[in-house]
């Protein structure tokens, strides 16, 4: 997912592919070898990407109780994406696609929290 919290006008996703996986660590992820030529915009969170967009503007994450408000609702952005890929995926394996049997790592820009389906 893109860099949300300061792009707020619209989120989206990119889609990269890799011919194996790294195994120590998850640097590996940068050097992908394909990607969609469009993204895929997600749509649905309009309302918290407006509040996303007054907290930027007006400089609030200053302020203590939004600042910890912010940083959790960052983590759940995140896991919401990932739990969209997670019933993505459980449907198709029930659907019988093959890229199914692909390993996927979902996580947003500039974020170490990756989540592997499958």
């Amino acid at each position: 997912m893109n860099g949300f919290t300061i792009n707020y006008d619209r989120w989206f996703i990119d889609l990269f592919s890799f011919s194996e996986i790294g195994k120590e660590d998850y640097e590996w992820l940068a050097d992908f070898e394909h990607h969609t030529n469009k993204d895929l915009t997600i749509n649905g969170f309009e309302n918290l990407q407006k509040v996303y967009e007054d907290v930027y503007k007006n400089q609030k994450h200053d302020i203590p109780e939004i600042e910890q408000a912010y940083e959790v609702a960052e983590l759940l952005v995140i896991l919401r994406l990932q739990e969209l890929f997670r019933k993505t995926y459980k449907s198709a394996k029930e659907s019988g696609k093959k890229w199914n049997d692909y390993p996927m790592f979902v996580t947003a820009h500039d974020y170490e929290m990756i989540y592997r389906i499958n």
